[in-house]
């Protein structure tokens, strides 16, 4: 018999509780519903642990997504209850707890080459194939989520072919793209083709973590994807007919999901869930199990 994982079944999404964000033991930060203004402002500022993107100043309001920590972030603006509102190719708005100034130092990777081995392990045969440099954008259009990072990956691991790599939301090669941005962003032109290429890598692994998958095997491949990038927290959203909005049904696949990867790789995730609105891809709310996995 299996034994069942963790499950915190959370009654209101992101710790929220009659409009008071709990961001620590004995600290509480209001950000009532109301009406606001907002006074213009062009920064950078840096993800905080959690940064939650909403599609307004509101915690009732839809969650986007979750952004990685140490993450550059353009503030477009602050309102006057207390959020900063955000270009994320489109405006949206995270809390004042989840951007800080300057990123902490004590998470910056450095991804030196070992560092890049380690993380794209199980990819060089990958690289090894010559049909990689003839894609195209359709065909990379057409790629599933593992496949597409690979492709990256095995980017990082050739550096002779990396001018070749196309990205996938622009259809522009890496060449293309970070050249035009070093052009208009000086942020941008100090750091390496190689280091953007990693930093649009993560943001892409990030994405794919999200979802929302809609089948037990796409939610092992989910979280199997996070343990061979060696993440510790990850969010995604599942979403099935025949779960629906049930929790124990959404309990029994979680609990075959996390039964069946501790017993191929002996890692255990320990889960909160929640059945709450999200935004899909084509930028309109619906609902669906927003999932949290902590390893």
């Amino acid at each position: 018999m299996r034994k069942k994982g963790k499950f915190i079944i959370k009654l209101v999404a992101v710790g929220v509780l009659s409009g008071i964000l709990f961001t620590g033991a004995g600290d509480a930060k209001i950000y009532a519903a109301q009406e606001y203004t907002v006074t213009a402002q062009k920064t950078i500022m840096y993800t905080a642990d959690k940064a939650v993107v909403y599609t307004a100043p509101d915690l009732q309001a839809t969650i986007v997504t979750v952004i990685s920590p140490n993450l550059p972030v353009d503030v477009t603006g602050i309102t006057s209850n207390g959020w900063y509102q955000i270009d994320l190719k489109g405006i949206y708005y995270i809390p004042a707890n989840g951007l800080r100034e300057k990123p902490d130092e004590s998470q910056l990777k450095s991804y030196q080459a070992d560092e890049i081995t380690k993380l794209t392990k199980g990819t060089f045969s990958f690289f090894k194939n010559s049909e990689l440099r003839g894609f195209t954008k359709d065909d990379i259009e057409e790629m599933d989520d593992n496949t597409y990072i690979k492709y990256l990956d095995s980017y990082l691991m050739g550096n002779h072919v990396i001018e070749n790599c196309i990205l996938v939301d622009s259809g522009l090669t890496l060449k293309e793209a970070y050249e035009g941005a070093s052009a208009a962003d000086n942020k941008v032109a100090a750091i390496t083709m190689k280091d953007y290429l990693v930093n649009y890598r993560n943001q892409y692994l990030e994405d794919s973590f999200w979802g929302p998958v809609r089948t037990e095997e796409e939610l092992k491949v989910t979280v199997n994807r996070a343990i061979r990038y060696d993440y510790k927290e990850f969010s995604t959203v599942y979403k099935n007919a025949i779960v629906g909005s049930e929790s124990t049904k959404m309990e029994s696949v979680l609990n075959e999901v996390i039964a069946d990867i501790k017993a191929e790789q002996g890692i255990t995730f320990t889960c909160e869930m929640d059945y709450g609105s999200y935004q899909n891809e084509e930028g309109k709310s619906t609902s669906g199990w927003i999932i949290e996995f902590t390893r």
